[in-house]
């Protein structure tokens, strides 16, 4: 009966450990998940962002027509 015991111990053991690093892992992640939107950036910000790169592509679509009527 004390080898059967202990392949039981053992395996209950690996199932303990590995519960304390899969439960956890899955509760941060779902953490993480729901509060993105909360700490994510705020419309005002999103917008600076794209008037930005919408102003930095009308400059440079502006200096390639400039170099075309050059040449």
């Amino acid at each position: 009966m004390i080898f059967l015991a202990k392949p039981s111990e053992e395996s209950f053991k690996i199932l303990l450990i590995a519960s304390e690093i899969i439960i956890p892992l899955i509760v941060f992640i779902g953490a993480y998940y729901i509060l993105k939107p909360v700490f994510g950036k705020s419309d005002e910000e999103l917008e600076a962002e794209r008037q930005m790169r919408e102003g930095v592509d009308v400059d440079s679509e502006s200096e390639s027509e400039e170099d075309r009527q050059s040449q």
